[in-house]
């Protein structure tokens, strides 16, 4: 009985379509999107696309599964502006592009302040073209100090050849200590998380955010960006917010096909550096390091 009063009472909050598992009685555990609802029965969309109603009585639990983005089913729902050209003319083509991935658009913001907190933005959009390509884009991972920084998914998704849009869920998202619980190394932690449904034709697209707090005056503040990568890169844009009259220091280096420009509005400064038709890197043995060969931006506070 108190676990029907409960259900009743967030029902409300329930009414829309949402990613779930249903846990019933005779053991089995059945994950899909939960259509409706009610203090009588819950009905859920299977995998498989099979539909589904349960009685109470029949469940043990329930459990809603978050997802990162607006509940976009299709390509034809998508209302982005930077999104939405991309897919018109890459989403499902055959492109002349010999890479198991082609980076069509990179963007990394950096907004910084005189205390040096900062917040930092990276969207990434990648069409896969082979198989290899799905494996080496499917992971992404950044690092943070949770002491004194929050991390956010703002939205991630892959969209499939024939248009249909799946979001990322929690179940794929992992927080971790990379190093261990070596005492000075636990600080930092790592946000890594995984696509599912990447396949050759695909687009995948998503913005991380990391916001930190100032920092003392033992942690100075720099950054380094490295412009090529390992696939081929259609445009790519780094941008450094500043108020007007913090002095950086920053260093770019020259490139082909590289433009650097610098704007003030609001009593802020803004550097923009922008790639397109980025080549990818040469994979040899013994090569160096991207930061070695990449032309790239420094700067620093």
């Amino acid at each position: 009985m108190q676990f029907l009063i409960l259900i009743a009472f967030f029902l409300p909050s329930l009414s829309a379509e949402q990613n779930g598992i249903i846990f019933t009685r005779n053991g089995e555990e059945i994950h899909g999107k939960i259509l409706k609802l009610d203090t009588l029965s819950v009905s859920i969309k299977r995998l498989d696309n099979l539909e589904t109603t349960f009685s109470w009585d029949s469940l043990v639990s329930i459990k809603f599964i978050r997802t990162f983005g607006p509940e976009w089913k299709s390509k034809e729902e998508i209302t982005d502006s930077i999104l939405e050209p991309i897919i018109e003319k890459y989403l499902g083509k055959k492109l002349k592009i010999n890479a198991g991935a082609y980076i069509l658009y990179d963007e990394k913001d950096w907004i910084l302040n005189e205390d040096t907190s900062f917040i930092f933005e990276h969207r990434r959009i990648v069409r896969i073209n082979t198989e290899e390509g799905a494996d080496n884009e499917n992971s992404r991972f950044y690092y943070y100090f949770p002491d004194n920084s929050k991390i956010e998914i703002l939205f991630a998704r892959v969209i499939s050849p024939d248009g249909t849009i799946t979001n990322l869920t929690e179940n794929s998202v992992e927080y971790s200590s990379p190093f261990g619980y070596t005492s000075q190394y636990d600080r930092i932690k790592r946000l890594k998380f995984s696509f599912g449904g990447l396949s050759p034709g695909s687009i995948m697209d998503f913005k991380v955010r990391i916001a930190k707090s100032k920092s003392s005056i033992f942690e100075p503040f720099a950054a380094c960006e490295t412009l090529l990568e390992k696939y081929p890169i259609l445009k790519k844009v780094i941008r450094i917010n500043i108020p007007e009259g913090l002095k950086i220091n920053i260093f770019i280096s020259k490139g082909e096909f590289l433009k650097a420009e610098t704007t003030s509005t609001a009593k802020r400064k803004e550097y923009t550096i922008t790639l397109t038709h980025g080549k990818p890197l040469v994979e040899e043995p013994l090569r160096p390091p991207e930061i070695y060969i990449s032309p790239k931006v420094f700067f620093s506070i």
